[in-house]
């Protein structure tokens, strides 16, 4: 009985860190809007702004641009944006990513249902356009494409001020902050290798836990309720110091399988947090 506990106890740490590892995976996939193929389609039938999934961009980024575009609509000057900053922030269409124009196109029809819609679309790749002038309004805006997501809306911040200074509206942009630093892109490069090293050593800690496990010691009390077979059957019974020393002996282990399944646990707990926190999501 006590056998099956503490292997029952090694399953339960085994499912447990199974069960971090799916949700965290989950919480790592981008959630699709309404179930459309292409998310920002349904995002901008009703906001003036598509942000990405994964890093999620500052909410002070996110406000200067809301409010940049909400003056610009005021002026008559109403222009949509959509910031693409992974292929999965393009729902299940990935193959428009690194070809702003194309998928501006594209977009631009999904969106344009009471007439032509203007667009802007920024990538690391460049910029998309559909009805908002010419190119070289965006000449002299420089693409922050190591910045990250803040880099890129703080890209597409300076973009729609340069379009509408071309179009004759001098917006009240704010002092803008300097670019943010590199943030080095999706971390899920980082996470997984990080999974892969909590897994590695919870299977090590499961190995390392049935290796310790002699055969003929199910427990302290084995030798006394089972009766041996064959040529053990003429063995001397044991004493009770023996007895108590095979106990003892076995309680170190229990307490040893113990601290090393909460140190697994912990260790499972470690990886989730610091994922959550390289998403952004804490």
């Amino acid at each position: 009985m006590i056998a099956l506990r503490s292997r029952a106890g090694v399953c339960a740490a085994g499912c447990c860190a199974a069960a971090a590892s799916c949700a965290l995976f989950a919480g790592l996939r981008p959630a699709t809007a309404r179930g459309d193929a292409d998310p920002a389609s349904d995002v901008l039938l009703e906001q003036n702004a598509f942000y990405p999934y994964q890093p999620r961009v500052s909410g002070q980024w996110q406000r200067i641009l809301n409010d940049l575009l909400a003056e610009a609509a005021h002026e008559h000057m109403a222009v949509k944006v959509a910031i693409i900053g992974a292929p999965f922030d393009l729902g299940a269409i990935p193959n428009f990513f690194g070809h702003p124009q194309a998928y501006a196109d594209f977009l631009e029809s999904e969106i344009s249902y009471l007439g032509p819609q203007p667009l802007l679309v920024v990538m690391a790749a460049g910029f998309g356009r559909a009805h908002i002038g010419p190119a070289s309004a965006l000449a002299r805006v420089h693409i922050s494409a190591t910045s990250g997501n803040d880099g890129l809306t703080r890209t597409a911040i300076l973009a729609v001020a340069a379009l509408a200074r071309a179009h004759g509206h001098q917006l009240a942009l704010p002092r803008l902050p300097p670019p943010p630093s590199p943030r080095g892109g999706p971390p899920t490069t980082a996470i997984l290798a990080l999974l892969a090293l909590t897994s590695v050593g919870i299977g090590l800690g499961v190995v390392r836990l049935r290796a310790r496990r002699r055969p003929g010691q199910r427990g302290p009390a084995t030798t006394a309720r089972s009766a041996p077979s064959g040529s053990a059957a003429h063995r001397p019974p044991l004493s009770v110091e023996e007895l108590t020393a095979r106990r003892a002996a076995w309680r170190r282990r229990r307490r040893r399988r113990r601290a090393l399944l909460q140190a697994l646990s912990a260790g499972v707990l470690l990886a989730a947090i610091l994922a959550a926190v390289l998403t952004g999501s804490v």
